[in-house]
């Protein structure tokens, strides 16, 4: 297995590469990105899916091996902006989301969750001493009774929920190996223990979010895009299926959420 280098912070994959040009795409590129993998679904000859681009990278990312190294060390932890009430951006988000055991309506049945993390960047690595964190990382981590949570914040006028999909897809690949399971249980990232091929929730969590125009409209593409990259998992690449639990499209309100003691999401979709 090869070990964590220092000269890169990622794993260069077909995902990874789609998640990067999505960053530098506008939205309605995003669009055409989207609706090709949607036709794709429809084709005799589909060529490389969204499913597929999963299933490598995750077999690609189980190269990647730093278990004695947490997500994040006491110093990094340490040298972070604390976030509060004052916070802006996703950082108020998060701070919403600390204030307990959350439950979604409209979801799956009976479903809550609970804040752990921020910001964890799935590949860290250090050298020569100096602990390296990666530029940025999965907005929050939770845990619900019995699976690890991936989230990612979109606030206002952010990017849209395609884009926040692959992103998930992309972090997932890279935090659902066998090797950062035992990274995860060892350094109590979850806060529960995960099992090998362990489901991981993903949640997509728009805020104060803005419908019109084009990014709203991708919500939708995006959930028929979820369901379908799922059962193709199911059909055809049944280990990497193994790993991906409940999809989940999330809505906060936040001006609402920070005055209600009820901390409740609405869940606009889930696959």
């Amino acid at each position: 297995m090869v070990e964590a280098s220092i000269e890169s912070d990622t794993m260069a994959t077909k995902l990874r590469s789609l998640y990067a040009t999505l960053k530098m795409s506008s939205t309605a590129d995003q669009q055409s990105l989207c609706e090709k993998f949607l036709k794709k679904l429809d084709s005799s000859k589909p060529g490389v899916t969204l499913a597929q681009m999963f299933d490598e990278a995750l077999k690609d990312n189980a190269r990647f091996s730093n278990i004695d190294q947490p997500f994040l060390n006491a110093r990094s932890l340490k040298d972070r902006k604390p976030v509060g009430p004052t916070s802006r951006g996703d950082n108020r988000i998060v701070h919403l989301l600390t204030s307990g055991e959350i439950t979604v309506t409209g979801g799956p049945p009976e479903y809550s969750f609970t804040y752990v993390g921020r910001q964890v960047p799935p590949f860290r690595q250090e050298g020569l001493g100096n602990p390296r964190s990666g530029a940025g990382g999965i907005d929050y981590t939770g845990r619900t009774k019995v699976n690890p949570v991936l989230g990612e914040i979109k606030v206002g006028s952010d990017q849209n929920s395609f884009y926040a999909f692959v992103q998930l897809l992309t972090y997932l690949s890279e935090m659902a190996t066998a090797s950062q399971i035992v990274r995860a249980n060892k350094h109590d990232e979850f806060g529960i223990h995960l099992s090998t091929s362990q489901p991981f929730d993903l949640h997509i969590l728009l805020t104060d979010f803005n419908d019109r125009g084009k990014k709203g409209k991708l919500i939708e593409p995006t959930h028929l895009l979820a369901d379908n990259f799922k059962s193709q998992l199911k059909d055809h690449y049944k280990l990497a299926a193994a790993v991906v639990g409940n999809v989940l499209c999330l809505r906060m309100d936040s001006a609402a959420f920070a005055l209600s003691k009820e901390r409740t999401l609405k869940c606009d979709w889930a696959v």
